[in-house]
């Protein structure tokens, strides 16, 4: 590195250092204040029958004055005068009730029974919720095991394809897309498997994400309040934790669907002390189209996998494995010029995680590194001649954090991150006679460090107000380039009483990669790219508030979450931009700005036999660049004006389940073709047609509505052998979704506009067995 680079690196380090003291110096007054001579106690919450950690769980004193929530490894940690009875709730748990004194061991192992619940005719007991708000102001908990009975595309139940009914999330329509929360882009996600960041969580024909249902235990995702620990991404985060394997008996579950197949087991491998977690789906929609004499040779297949180790009575090693691949091989006979024409695409991705954990009284440790793979390759093979493309992104990472429990009142995350980006955006391949007019570009290959570290304050000031504090700071190296910047995390809680709580979030974020996207999909031409002296990195400012209602009678519950994001330094290609066979991408880029706001609105129904939830979203979209659209706003092309689904599950018996979804949202949009002139070409023998275009995205397609329903039907063989059946229809009334606009000649000469659009009626069944 330069001189100048590092005399600028030295001094921002000293600033970030400075300011970093500077918070923790604003903390000590709470630290000392919340020191107490109180009770540590501290423990773990699993479920009886097979070993698992359960999330979420209420520990609390019996007149539940001071109390809290396991967290996703199932651990809890609270100061209480002793001694003193404890009391630990769960829905669909029976509660237990134990007492604490000066003589108790730690940590404390809970073992809760699950409740049973039978149905009858007149009596319905409540389940757990499948959607439930965390203290985190747009954030909820999704809870897969109730989301299966929710219809999706060809009956494959998938707690990501369900994120699309929620309000302020909205997936693509077009094939393989990602999803747009809150004004953001796919890219601005942060996806994280088992703390492995996830570049690309769709298959390649956008029905499946990558995620094995059975193989997912918890889900959480935050829209708007992210704290301080994650960060790298603008719009949300999405984590996702596996099933770590049953410690005590051995479960099977498998599934037979209309386009996929799949198998799910855990078990011990030495009981109570290492579990084994495998999964394994494959889709076989090649061999279906062979079956009615069509060919479309696509197919993809998940590896899931997850050891667990207990290590002492404190701690627990863990290893995760996720290899997925989608393949599309196209291979016509010889055609009238007797030559072959091959078309193939291959997408994979590849995470691991190793993560350890150890409890401490009042104190947690967790320790993680991770390696993320995501890259594709495209060929094109016509005669003796070859074009290839290929893209990659690769990491490693390394965090490391400890929660600390100061007091009753208080608690103290903070921790390191630091990640090794290795970027190949755009490497061609070009063999046989396609060297006669184009040359191979070798893979041009780009590294960049990403560093932070963090602290998050979280303070119960009494029973009603709670707030928390958090500053991340956050920084990329490069070959030429140095980044730093503070992200100040800020939200504050108010309970009215017990039906009424508002929620008060300001988060600041940084981003230092880019997907620059010149189509409406995951296409080829898709390229993630890092940040460099001239490409800056994404930042926002996001400003959420969030008010939650539940009435004193009644089964509704209420939520209203209007938000607003400023953004800055988004890249998108600049007009006419030259993709393929450029080694120099950066210079076809251009970075302007952005504004999103809108207004949320989710009413749920967890209670009784009818379950479900409206959602409603209300939301603008804008962006302006230098060099496009003149240089004034204009709409991105995923603002939806207006979005609501309705998800329903009804409970007709012991057996049978009806569940359907409703979801109606404007249109896509798309940059019109205004007009045409001609010119005559360099040897005036013909005229060349020139469109003209209209504003950027100022044309809304149709608006996108369909109804998906499923019935299913579950039965129990001699107490262990579970099945459920399931029929269904996605887009029972068969519209057509549209997603771009096409130009067509007709007979007359005229132009015509035709909306291009995917997924029509598809039925769906599926038979699971669990034992």
């Amino acid at each position: 590195y330069s001189k100048e680079t590092i005399k600028m690196t030295t001094r921002t380090f000293k600033i970030l250092l400075f300011r970093f003291i500077l918070i923790l110096l604003l903390f000590i007054p709470y630290l000392l204040f919340g020191q107490t001579s109180k009770q540590a106690i501290f423990g773990k919450v699993t479920d009886l029958k097979s070993g698992e950690e359960l999330i979420g769980v209420s520990v609390s004193n019996t007149t539940k004055t001071k109390g809290l929530v396991t967290n996703h490894e199932g651990n809890f940690s609270i100061e209480l005068d002793v001694p003193v009875k404890v009391l630990v709730s769960y829905i669909g748990y029976e509660t237990q009730v134990f007492t604490v004194d000066k003589n108790t061991h730690f940590p404390i192992l809970i073992q809760l029974k699950e409740r049973e619940n039978q149905l009858t005719e007149v009596i319905v007991k409540t389940s757990k919720a499948a959607i439930s708000h965390t203290t985190y102001a747009g954030s909820m908990r999704i809870n897969p095991k109730e989301l299966r009975f929710i219809p999706t595309a060809a009956g494959e139940q998938d707690p990501m394809q369900a994120l699309s009914l929620l309000p302020g999330i909205k997936k693509g329509s077009g094939g393989g897309e990602g999803f747009f929360v809150r004004g953001g882009s796919p890219d601005q996600n942060l996806i994280l498997l088992d703390e492995a960041p996830v570049y690309n969580p769709n298959h390649l024909l956008g029905f499946f994400s990558l995620f094995q249902p059975e193989a997912i235990q918890d889900m959480v995702v935050y829209k708007g309040g992210v704290p301080a620990q994650y960060g790298g991404r603008l719009s949300s985060v999405m984590r996702l934790q596996m099933k770590e394997g049953n410690f005590t008996h051995w479960e099977t579950e498998a599934g037979l669907g209309l386009l996929s197949s799949r198998v799910f087991l855990n078990g011990p491998i030495f009981k109570n002390k290492v579990s084994l977690s495998f999964g394994m789906r494959r889709s076989y929609l090649d061999q279906l189209f062979k079956v009615v004499g069509n060919n479309l040779p696509y197919h993809f297949t998940d590896l899931n996998l997850k050891l667990a180790l207990k290590v002492g009575k404190h701690g627990k090693l863990s290893y995760t494995q996720y290899y997925g691949n989608d393949i599309l091989k196209l291979n016509n006979a010889p055609n009238e010029t007797k030559e072959i024409v091959d078309f193939g695409t291959k997408l994979l991705n590849k995470v691991s995680s190793l993560q350890y954990q150890h409890l401490f009284p009042s104190t947690q440790l967790n320790i993680v590194l991770s390696r993320s793979n995501f890259q594709y390759w495209v060929d094109a093979r016509f005669g003796n001649g070859l074009f290839g493309l290929e893209s990659k992104i690769a990491d490693w990472q390394f965090k490391a954090d400890i929660n600390q429990s100061i007091s009753t009142r208080m608690s103290l995350r903070s921790g390191i991150e630091f990640t090794n980006h290795h970027f190949e955006p755009n490497r061609t391949r070009i063999l046989g006679e396609f060297n006669t007019v184009l040359k191979t570009i070798p893979s041009t290959k780009f590294n960049s460090n990403e560093g932070a570290v963090f602290t998050q304050f979280d303070h119960q000031v009494d029973g009603k107000l709670s707030y928390s504090a958090g500053l991340r700071l956050s920084s990329a190296l490069g070959k030429d380039f140095v980044y730093a910047n503070p992200e100040a995390r800020w939200q504050l809680n108010y309970n009215f009483n017990t039906r009424n709580t508002i929620k008060l979030f300001y988060g600041r974020m940084f981003q230092y990669m880019h997907l620059v996207s010149g189509s409406s999909g995951v296409m080829p031409t898709d390229i993630w790219f890092p940040v460099s002296s001239q490409i800056k990195p994404q930042s926002a400012h996001q400003f959420s508030f969030s008010f939650e209602h539940k009435p004193r009678t009644g089964p509704l519950s209420y939520v209203v979450e209007p938000y607003f994001k400023l953004l800055d330094n988004l890249t998108e290609y600049r007009e006419g931009a030259q993709i393929l066979l450029n080694s120099e991408i950066e210079k076809e880029l251009l970075q302007g700005k952005g504004r999103a706001y809108g207004l949320e609105l989710l009413i749920k129904k967890d209670e009784g036999r009818l379950k479900g939830w409206v959602g409603y979203t209300l939301s603008y979209t804008e962006r302006k660049f230098v060099g496009l659209n003149q240089g004034n706003w204009f709409y991105a092309r995923y603002d939806r004006r207006h979005d609501i689904s309705l998800t329903s599950c009804y409970e007709i018996n012991s057996s049978f389940t009806f569940s359907g979804s409703f979801t109606l949202s404007s249109g896509m949009r798309v940059t019109p073709i205004v007009g045409r002139y001609a010119i005559p070409s360099g040897s005036y023998n013909e005229i060349i047609s020139i469109p003209i275009y209209g504003d950027r995205n100022s044309l809304v397609l149709s608006p996108l509505h369909r109804v998906d329903l499923n019935l299913t039907y579950k039965h129990t063989f001699k107490k262990r052998i579970r099945t459920e059946w399931s029929v269904g229809a996605f887009n029972v009334y068969n519209r057509t979704q549209a997603f771009k606009l096409r130009m067509q000649t007709e007979s007359n000469g005229d132009l015509q506009f035709k909306q291009v659009g995917l997924y029509g009626f598809i039925p769906s069944f599926s038979c699971n067995i669990q034992f």
